[in-house]
């Protein structure tokens, strides 16, 4: 599920309900989440040919794993304990916080076109994050990407 943490009319609504739709959640779609997954577990299978050692060490990745869990967006760039905090409170499911992925969930759902998302999640989004998030793009994000992409459109041909 993906919600938006910064949607907030209440008291005339609940806290991240959408006005109109009366909807504080958006769901991806299961067919297309199946095949994003067994995309990511061919990644994962053949990880360590794909990136480098020093990439990961300068990084501290050891070994990434999928979760298939909810997501909260917004507008702001989390990189506080003091921001995660009522996040994390009021949407204790959420296993990241990123700053697009409701926004395209709510377009999708209003135009009944089915979707799914993937996020690499860089950090903790907190007062110990400090990772240079365009390295992290550029080197690690961008071959996770490129590679579960591929994935999915030779499994997709199956």
């Amino acid at each position: 599920k993906l919600y938006q943490y910064d949607m907030d009319a209440s008291p005339l609504i609940p806290p991240f309900e959408i006005p109109i739709l009366n909807r504080d959640n958006f769901e991806t779609d299961a067919f297309k989440r199946d095949f994003l997954l067994k995309s990511c577990q061919k990644f994962l299978r053949e990880f360590d040919s794909l990136i480098s050692n020093a990439d990961l060490k300068q990084f501290h990745i050891n070994q990434p794993k999928v979760l298939i869990e909810d997501i909260a967006s917004g507008d702001q760039f989390i990189s506080t304990e003091k921001q995660l905090h009522p996040i994390k409170k009021y949407l204790p499911s959420v296993a990241c916080v990123e700053m697009e992925g409701a926004a395209v969930a709510q377009v999708c759902f209003e135009y009944e076109i089915p979707f799914s998302i993937i996020r690499t999640i860089s950090d903790k989004a907190n007062d110990n994050s400090h990772i240079e998030f365009q390295k992290f793009a550029k080197i690690i994000a961008s071959n996770y990407a490129l590679e579960i992409i591929k994935n999915y459109f030779e499994l997709s041909k199956i």
